[in-house]
């Protein structure tokens, strides 16, 4: 049944038995699968040949409330890799995601405050939200009526079940925060309140990280409209039902499907399904971020009116940050948050987002009014989609590119080929470093661990 509720996780019998399942049957197909987000597909009458459902374990609601040890899981998976039965490599990730755990509770260790929503980059406390003023955005996404299937989708089954895998809570989190522009403690909050496994450092974590305020910024953006994570449509089917007779071509943006096939699925956008609360998602993103840059450039002080004005909104005192030091000095001369260690009484710079830590706005000059942060799409639907509009704003784009590079003096791109150079020159460095450092860690592991990530040697 694909109702599932807490009543399926309510003992050490049940998390054993799901433990073994696991490692039966899910376990060599988890590395490969684990993005696929219907963890019903192969059960359902409903369900093609052709679909596939999620391996994913879902142990968290057991892990966290000590009905199956952490330890126990991990054992047992490494006897299926000590015994040839999975390989290294097809548990590397399971394997992590397991500490995560670990991790956010050590994280609560050093920042304390992060449990009662305050930043742990604490200049970010009063960062604005573009779409702060749209309660009605916040309603729509915990109900599931955004008019994006796939965000559409996973509220609602978290609202039915207490529970949402892993790759759609974080489609979700980022949907809320970069699309809709709305504070992450939204979020947060919402997720303390329905999930069944839900565990408050993890829970903090993750919603601090997704609105760029916790110790590891997101460094991606992800798409609403793919269909990556339920590439037959099970999921979107099954939970938004209104659009289950839709081809797999318009289910996952049904504002592209003709009038005709529409009107021949029974789909009437605005009544049958709602609209897209936004409908220029790069726009809507582009807001939300800049608005965070422009809030980090006031204050590093970066216009004497910025900094002014903080100073004056803010006050002297208030200015002074609760956990050590002055807000303009928590961002380091090459644009890094710093955040404040109290058991070591210092400060240490943060991975920080490469557009932030440019400290300009992204693509020119955008709305300042949270009413402009997403259009809302009363006229879509139909298939009347306007194709030349996107062709017309690319060629309007060059053509102002065109214009401003003909502007540029010979002296400015000469400064401009210098920088190049530098910044060329920087990575190449870098990429030197993380290869000494790589090879460092190969040396030390003696091959004990199989090859890493690159993203776990970056910054």
């Amino acid at each position: 049944s694909s109702s599932s509720s807490s009543s399926s996780w309510c003992s050490e019998e049940a998390a054993r038995n799901a433990l073994d399942f696991f490692v039966a049957h899910n376990l060599q197909h988890y590395e490969s699968k684990k993005h696929i987000s219907d963890v019903f597909a192969s059960s359902s009458a409903s369900s093609s040949s052709s679909s596939v459902s999620s391996p994913v374990s879902r142990l968290s609601p057991f892990v966290r409330f000590g009905q199956i040890s952490p330890r126990t899981v991990y054992w047992k998976i490494k006897d299926q890799e000590s015994q040839g039965i999975v390989s290294p490599s097809s548990v590397r990730t399971i394997l992590r995601r397991l500490v995560w755990r670990d991790l956010a509770m050590f994280q609560t260790l050093h920042f304390p405050h992060m449990l009662t929503q305050q930043p742990v980059r604490t200049h970010y406390e009063h960062q604005p939200w573009p779409g702060s003023l749209n309660v009605e955005w916040v309603k729509k996404w915990q109900r599931g009526q955004t008019g994006y299937p796939m965000v559409d989708a996973a509220m609602r089954e978290l609202w039915h079940t207490g529970w949402m895998h892993q790759s759609m809570r974080m489609l979700v989190a980022s949907f809320l925060v970069e699309v809709l522009g709305i504070d992450w403690r939204e979020g947060h909050r919402w997720f303390h309140h329905t999930l069944v496994d839900q565990d408050p450092a993890i829970n903090a974590m993750m919603w601090q990280n997704a609105g760029r305020s916790g110790v590891d910024q997101w460094n991606f953006k992800l798409d609403p409209t793919s269909n990556y994570q339920d590439p037959h449509g099970t999921y979107v089917r099954r939970w938004v039902n209104e659009l289950e007779q839709l081809p797999n071509k318009y289910l996952f943006t049904p504002w592209r499907a003709p009038s005709s096939v529409l009107e021949e699925c029974g789909v009437v956008l605005g009544s049958s399904y709602p609209h897209r609360v936004v409908q220029d998602i790069e726009h809507a993103q582009h807001v939300a971020t800049n608005a965070l840059i422009q809030h980090r450039n006031q204050i590093q002080g970066k216009s004497s009116a910025g900094k002014a004005a903080v100073m004056e909104d803010e006050g002297e005192e208030e200015r002074k940050d609760k956990r050590g030091g002055n807000l303009d000095e928590m961002i380091d001369d090459e644009g890094y948050d710093m955040v404040y260690l109290s058991k070591e009484d210092t400060f240490v710079r943060v991975f920080t987002r490469r557009e932030l830590r440019k400290g300009a706005t992204t693509t020119g000059k955008l709305p300042p009014s949270s009413s402009s942060h997403g259009q809302l799409a009363d006229e879509e639907g139909g298939g009347h989609e306007k194709k030349n509009k996107k062709s017309k704003n690319v060629k309007e784009k060059n053509k102002n590119k065109n214009k401003n590079r003909r502007k540029t003096s010979k002296g400015d791109s000469v400064h401009l080929q210098q920088q190049e150079r530098l910044e060329a020159k920087k990575q190449r460095q870098q990429k030197k470093r993380a290869k000494a450092l790589h090879a460092k860690f190969k040396e030390k592991t003696r091959g004990k661990l199989n090859a890493r990530s690159r993203e776990d040697l970056e910054d």
